[in-house]
């Protein structure tokens, strides 16, 4: 959790067993919706979306 307020790139395993791991981008969502508001992108809602509990079980 230290980490989560800084972007990292880390090479992983994607899924257990995979023959070759792949690369990891942890990106701030300010920072990637900043590059866009930079060059006139406009944004006046944005919402998560959330699973219900059913489809979890």
């Amino acid at each position: 959790m230290s980490m989560y307020l800084s972007p990292f790139t880390k090479e992983t395993e994607g899924i257990i067993g995979q023959p070759e791991s792949q690369y990891y981008y942890h990106q701030l969502i300010h920072g990637l919706f900043q590059l866009c508001f930079t060059t006139g992108f406009v944004v006046d809602g944005l919402e998560e979306a959330r699973c219900s509990v059913e489809q979890h079980t």
